[in-house]
């Protein structure tokens, strides 16, 4: 196997690893339970407080970006990461005025 083969092959292992790591840490959870404390109406935190959970939760937002990838820059492929066939299975103009 080339080096660069290898490599690749060892960092999508890492990269995989991470994000099984991750998935586990109840990431969403914790941002959730931030939020509500940020939301609560008794205003008992201070201004440092404030900080803490801001930055805690942006944080956790980057770190479940990692798992989690935007779905508008998913790129969708055929079998084998070729292209993509769409067949279609069934077409009427019946309901169309």
């Amino acid at each position: 196997m080339p080096a660069s083969t290898r490599a690749t092959a060892n960092r999508a292992a890492r990269q995989e690893a991470l994000r099984e790591f991750l998935s586990g840490q109840k990431l969403i959870e914790k941002v959730i339970d931030n939020i509500g404390k940020l939301e609560d109406d008794e205003g008992n935190l201070e201004a440092i407080d404030i900080q803490r959970l801001t930055a805690a939760t942006n944080s956790r937002l980057a770190l479940i970006k990692k798992i989690m990838p935007d779905l508008k820059s998913q790129e969708i492929t055929g079998t084998d990461g070729g292209p993509l066939n769409i067949s279609l299975l069934k077409f009427s103009t019946k309901d169309i005025d």
